[in-house]
């Protein structure tokens, strides 16, 4: 499924404005806590993965980042001549140990990509069809062009296990599941993550907005989420790409989309109450 920036519409980038302690609350939303991003063994990248597959599980997100250090950055650390402290490499090692599976990486690298889509489609709808946009709706759109691989319950249990990640799910699918670095205008690959969880943040942000205005509850917009780690800062520079923020998409016009259901009771029904 892929949604489109919305014609001759401005930019839009909005300020995440995130904090540690607290997240986007209101009327018939519940409340909601933003958790510091863990940083395991130093890696960002690697965590910031770890958590999106494994959100619910610290131990298999750590093992996950573990394995992502253990697939080539970690040999070019020493590579370079640094050296890790023995510690830290029992620690690596500790992590590389826990039962995950190359399988099980991949399956949940499925079940965020699915999640993600809908989220993606849920922001194109609150973007140019808002009469209509809804959890139920976006799932409509996805599963409709999924071709029948995946059913609305499947999507439901997806979004019901990323809830915690479902701002960064989303805001990867925006960015068609890509992170970007351009050394020439000096945007490293870690000011490239700090930009991603702005984007991040700004979309969650905007999904509690439209969840406030419709003033009912949203299992899938409430509890704990995780948000930038603790020493996260990011000041875009002149030169940098254009990222850091969201923008106003809507889908193509060859996406069908669900036909809003008229007020009051449906035609030629009875009404049971006598």
């Amino acid at each position: 499924m892929t949604a489109k920036r919305a014609p001759r519409q401005a930019v839009s980038v909005i300020p995440a404005g995130p904090t540690l302690h607290g997240g986007a609350g209101g009327r018939g939303s519940g409340s909601t806590t933003t958790v510091a991003l863990p940083v395991y063994h130093r890696d960002v990248c690697g965590s910031l993965l770890g958590v999106m597959l494994f959100p619910s599980s610290p131990l298999k997100a750590e093992s996950c980042c573990a394995r992502f250090l253990s697939k080539g950055p970690m040999q070019d650390f020493l590579r370079a001549g640094h050296t890790i402290s023995s510690a830290r490499q029992i620690s690596l090692f500790d992590a590389l140990g826990q039962d995950l599976s190359n399988r099980e990486i991949e399956t949940q690298k499925l079940h965020g990509q699915r999640a993600g889509e809908v989220v993606k489609v849920l922001w194109a709808l609150i973007c140019s069809r808002p009469e209509i946009a809804s959890w139920d709706s976006a799932i409509w759109v996805v599963e409709e062009g999924s071709a029948g691989k995946a059913g609305r319950a499947t999507f439901r249990a997806d979004l019901s296990e990323m809830r915690a990640v479902l701002h960064l799910w989303g805001a990867f699918a925006l960015r068609d599941y890509q992170f970007r670095a351009d050394p020439s205008v000096g945007y490293d690959g870690l000011d490239d993550l700090a930009a991603f969880m702005n984007e991040a943040m700004a979309l969650r942000q905007q999904l509690c907005y439209w969840r406030n205005g419709r003033n009912k509850p949203d299992t899938l917009l409430a509890d704990e989420v995780y948000g930038p780690w603790i020493d996260w800062d990011y000041r875009p520079r002149p030169g940098w790409p254009k990222t850091g923020g969201i923008h106003r998409i809507s889908l193509p016009p060859s996406v069908r989309v669900p036909v809003p259901r008229p007020s009051g009771r449906p035609p030629n029904r009875q009404n049971s109450v006598r």
